[in-house]
């Protein structure tokens, strides 16, 4: 059964009788022309530690007087606190998690308004101001052009918000639009710094990546080692021989060669991330505004088709059998990486559900195996939650076939029946 016959049905485009939504008050438009004009104006000045900071609380502050959705709320904190925690070892925490927020509710306003108003192209205006004043405060002018990096992916959530467009679909509009960002940029960067987008230039570029990178984690090596050594106590041999094999130049080089062949996944990861996150929010500030009409159930309900799910289920299992080192390997975690995600999601919800609907003895069962995946395997919980995720998907899709067969056969019997008669 395909994923569409699955997903729910919508009579009706709201957007198609925009006129008969509620009018949003000017005091709604000019807290989200504010919010996307400081969104925009916070991400080419991530680099600064103390801007950031300030734009991250200002931000929040302004989302969460607007929009008292807890679930909201508690998704544009964890999210940015887990982009934050992951970037501080570069030195980059506040930074990352300033731009991280501000790309979110970037797409977020700005899609609200190209939805919203009636002259919909008045809604690249904060940003074109913000890109303006950025220009007038940066050293480098050209960094201003940052504060544009959402407007790809306001316009696709927002042609798919029109539409009517299910969940997963919007989602995956707003994050081909941050792909497009980030290619523009990747050509952008390539070519201020090699002078063209040869071929060449992209393999010199890719190549001093790679030596920026094990450069960094040779210096923390040396860091991690210089703290063991000055504890003052005297390691064993054994585990000093443990330590120089882990740490050394050939582990490095293989962990900087793996880290590389997942690039492509991560980003579609990191786009897909910052996708859920827009939509996400934007059906908050409908709601917020007074425009619930808008959150139809398509724009609600997220799903995730059966060949995504069959595939993650098969690359997972391939993951199993291929060396770790071959490109067959690489190709297969790209592949987990680009999936995990949306299955994650759809773990989470379908474990939720599972939990709610279970009594007594059972519940606590439940609670008590998720509570300790969560704390004693960390690094594994994404894992189970996407084949939960893959398995929920597809048992349910076979039980409706069997049960389609089902009433189908009945229908023939019963057809037969009176044919006989």
């Amino acid at each position: 059964m395909s994923s569409e016959s699955r997903q729910p049905q919508e009579t009706e485009n709201v957007w198609s009788k925009r006129e008969e939504l509620p009018k949003v008050s000017a005091r709604a438009t000019a807290l989200i022309v504010a919010i996307c004009f400081l969104s925009a104006l916070a991400i080419p000045l991530g680099g600064a530690e103390r801007i950031s900071f300030v734009c991250l609380a200002v931000l929040f502050a302004l989302f969460a007087w607007m929009v008292h959705t807890p679930s909201a709320l508690i998704l544009m904190v964890v999210s940015t606190f887990f982009v934050g925690m992951l970037a501080t070892p570069f030195g980059a925490g506040c930074g990352s998690a300033s731009i991280f927020l501000s790309l979110v509710l970037g797409t977020t306003s700005c899609t609200y308004l190209f939805t919203v108003l009636r002259r919909w192209y008045l809604a690249v205006l904060p940003a074109l101001a913000a890109a303006a004043v950025a220009a007038l405060i940066l050293v480098e002018p050209m960094e201003a052009l940052l504060s544009l990096s959402f407007l790809p992916a306001s316009a696709l959530l927002a042609f798919a918000t029109l539409t009517g467009r299910h969940r997963t679909s919007a989602i995956c509009f707003a994050a081909g639009g941050f792909l497009v960002s980030l290619l523009l940029l990747c050509a952008y960067l390539t070519v201020s710094f090699y002078g063209d987008l040869s071929a060449e230039a992209i393999g010199q570029a890719v190549t001093e990546l790679e030596a920026r990178f094990l450069g960094f984690l040779t210096e923390q090596r040396e860091t991690l080692l210089a703290t063991l050594t000055s504890v003052g106590e005297e390691i064993p041999e054994t585990l000093q021989a443990q330590i120089n094999e882990l740490f050394s130049d050939a582990a490095l080089k293989d962990l900087m060669r793996q880290v590389f062949h997942l690039l492509p996944g991560l980003l579609l990861v990191l786009c897909a991330i910052l996708g859920y996150g827009a939509q996400a929010l934007l059906n908050a500030t409908y709601h917020a505004t007074g425009l619930q009409a808008a959150v139809t159930r398509a724009a609600r309900v997220f799903t995730v088709s059966i060949p995504a799910a069959a595939l993650y289920s098969v690359s997972f299992l391939l993951l199993l059998l291929l060396s770790p080192s071959s490109l067959a390997a690489a190709v297969v975690q790209n592949l987990c990486l680009i999936l995990m995600p949306g299955l994650c999601v759809l773990g989470v919800i379908r474990l939720t559900a599972l939990i709610a609907n279970a009594h007594g003895a059972m519940r606590v069962l439940l609670i008590l195996f998720a509570a300790s995946m969560l704390f004693c395997y960390p690094g594994g919980v994404l894992y189970v939650l996407a084949m939960w995720g893959a398995y929920s998907d597809i048992s349910g899709a076979l039980h409706l076939w069997m049960i389609k067969k089902m009433v189908d056969r009945e229908k023939d019997d019963g057809n037969d029946s009176n044919g006989e008669t």
